[in-house]
């Protein structure tokens, strides 16, 4: 099989157990519900805001399972993955599910514009977030991918969420001594470097962060992460065996 033949096959069969899966309609369906309630109970700009600082959730939910609950199920015994050819599936699976949650995003916030549009608004110069909102979206699937490779299916995305709910009840908790941290987000100074590192890691647990106009710079973090998680996860694909990570 050329190599263009079996990155065909590969794309439909990550397709197929993509859409088997379901949550590539869930996630967008649930999101569109909120956006519309804050769209009919408050205004189209709160809709907006609702949109942007969630979708890039769609992209961590498509990364449920992607790794090792593939590698252990036994799917990948047969004789289309002879020679290692599992591995390459399995490199494959996160930047096919990034692209997937980013033309259904792309999708949304077409329909978003043009609701937006109709309805007398000016909503483009949105846009440029919705771009640092799918750099945001991308990281989380290289991290979902990342996670995977040692949680089972589902299990990385609930310990994204938790880390990120810790995380916020955390500064809700110690409001007081996060002050420095809170307004520098706010304003986009930073009165030191450990403010600064503070930060870099909450926007490494929380990158959605990154929306908020002082906050854009730390996009570049992100890319970074990406790169790094992408390569992390490729490397210990390539030591997998079928039946153990």
């Amino acid at each position: 099989m050329s190599s263009r033949d079996w990155l065909a096959v590969t794309v439909r069969l990550a397709w197929l157990k993509t859409r088997a899966g379901r949550i590539w309609l869930i996630a967008p369906a649930a999101l569109l519900a909120v956006v519309a309630f804050a769209w009919v109970r408050d205004s189209y700009d709160t809709a907006v805001k609702f949109f942007l600082g969630l979708f890039p959730y769609v992209f961590l939910f498509l990364g449920a399972d992607m790794v090792r609950s593939e590698a252990e199920s036994g799917a990948l015994e047969c004789g289309l993955f002879l020679g290692g050819r599992f591995r390459e599936y399995l490199m494959l699976k996160g930047p096919f599910l990034a692209a997937v949650a980013a033309a259904i995003s792309l999708l949304m916030f077409a329909g978003l514009t043009l609701a937006g549009l109709a309805a007398g608004r000016h909503p483009l110069p949105e846009a440029g977030r919705f771009g640092l909102g799918l750099v945001a979206g991308v990281y989380y699937t290289a991290l979902a991918g990342l996670l995977s490779t040692r949680l089972r299916a589902g299990s990385n995305v609930l310990a994204v969420v938790v880390a990120q709910a810790a995380a916020l009840l955390l500064v809700m908790f110690t409001v007081t001594s996060r002050t420095g941290l809170l307004n520098a987000m706010e304003t986009g100074v930073w009165p030191d470097l450990k403010t600064r590192l503070e930060f870099m890691a909450a926007a490494a647990l929380i990158p959605n962060l990154v929306l908020s106009r002082p906050l854009y710079i730390f996009s570049l973090e992100l890319v970074a992460l990406t790169v790094l998680a992408f390569f992390w996860q490729r490397a210990i694909i390539r030591r997998m065996e079928l039946g153990r990570p």
